[in-house]
């Protein structure tokens, strides 16, 4: 007997024991499952079959805006906009009842959750179940988009203002293109008849026995200046597609120039100023008059400017080219939209080289585009800019 209540202590002893291990074990899981639970970067809600908040973690805090004591115990719904609590809530029901899981369980997918302050966010939602001696309970995994939403949007509009602008491009290159064959079969083409029609009347003339040198030397000196005449066309069709004081003598003498020449045609007065001595390569060179371009053709038509500056400067290995005027100025959102091509050409071209454009205001009024890009010039494969459009309005592309 006395043996068979040793063996019963024994075994109480041992159930014992094994209860505190079990009780041990199953705190230290606790522990790892809040620590894992609490600092996870994602939004956890714990909920149990009647769609009733259960537990949360920190981030769910954080996303939602709500401390913990406000939704224990509250439904999910205070979650969702109103336009998901019907369908969450017949889901409910379908998995009491026994029809399954439903679509929403084990899938991931991108919905919108409500903040307590009343505002909707982009949402990566998770949804698994698991049963428990309770019954079932849910657990959703939630992931704030908001950023990832807003970097797909500006990569769309980017995408977008990029192939407007390819597409007017492409039209400014076929109307150049027009324009050169106009030009030269209008201008060249005539004077090259001309002055034909006069080498054969001097042909004529010369073998007449009763030719009148006075007569002769006045054709001659008609047809000198019909060749200086078509001289100066052909060099202003040249310097419109590339001004050769670029390649000759560099950026700052083609700015002079481009300033002149956009002085003469819009009465505006511009100014450069060039602070730098640095040799600029040619590539380089030719985007950012190119730039400059476009900034005066944007200054002649959109911002009412009595005065222009145009400055070129050299700072730390960046080239700094700045157009402004006393104008109204630029507004940032050109940058963002497709209303302006020509800015939007200018962002562009910028990028092209490795740097930025920028807008600055200057508190006495008017604004200006700051353009900044390395000093070692455009990467690889940027190529030779194409000519923009000055034949038929003062500046380029807009």
């Amino acid at each position: 007997m006395s043996d068979m209540s040793n063996t019963s202590a024994l075994e109480r002893a041992n159930q014992r024991e094994s209860q505190r291990r079990a009780e041990i074990a199953l705190r230290e899981s606790e522990r790892r499952f809040r620590s894992v639970f609490e600092s996870a970067t994602d939004a956890i809600v714990l909920a149990d079959e009647n769609g009733i908040i259960s537990s949360w973690n920190r981030s769910a805090q954080a996303i939602f805006g709500y401390t913990e004591g406000e939704l224990l115990g509250k439904p999910l719904t205070v979650l969702m906009p109103p336009r998901y609590r019907g369908r969450h809530g017949e889901g409910l029901s379908r998995y009491r009842n026994g029809a399954g899981e439903g679509p929403v369980i084990g899938r991931t997918l991108e919905l919108h959750g409500l903040r307590k302050d009343g505002t909707e966010f982009p949402i990566e939602l998770s949804v698994a179940v698991w049963q428990t001696a309770a019954g079932p309970h849910f657990s959703g995994i939630i992931r704030d988009i908001t950023q990832r939403k807003r970097a797909e949007e500006e990569l769309k509009s980017s995408y977008e203002q990029l192939r407007e602008l390819s597409m007017r491009l492409e039209t400014v290159r076929e109307n150049e293109r027009a324009s050169i064959a106009h030009e030269i079969q209008e201008e060249l083409g005539q004077a090259l008849s001309t002055m034909r029609m006069d080498l054969d009347w001097l042909g004529k003339r010369i073998a007449s026995p009763h030719a009148s040198p006075d007569a002769l030397k006045q054709r001659l000196v008609a047809m000198s200046n019909l060749v200086d005449s078509a001289i100066a066309r052909a060099r202003r069709i040249a310097a419109d597609l590339r001004p050769g004081i670029l390649d000759e003598l560099g950026l700052g003498a083609a700015l002079e120039w481009q300033a002149r020449s956009f002085q003469e045609r819009t009465l505006i007065r511009c100014r450069v100023v060039v602070d730098t001595r640095e040799t600029i390569d040619r590539t380089t060179s030719a985007h950012l008059f190119r730039i400059a371009q476009e900034c005066l053709a944007h200054v002649a038509r959109h911002s009412g400017a009595h005065t222009v500056e145009v400055s070129l400067r050299a700072e730390n290995g960046t080239i700094h080219l700045g157009v402004q005027d006393d104008g109204a100025g630029t507004p940032e959102r050109l940058f963002q939209t497709s209303s302006s091509l020509g800015v939007l050409g200018i962002r562009e071209r910028a990028r092209l080289m490795g740097g930025e454009a920028r807008i600055e205001t200057r508190p006495s009024g008017g604004a200006g585009i700051i353009v900044s890009v390395p000093r070692d010039g455009a990467p690889n494969g940027a190529g030779e800019p194409l000519a923009t459009d000055q034949r038929n309005e003062p500046g380029g592309i807009g």
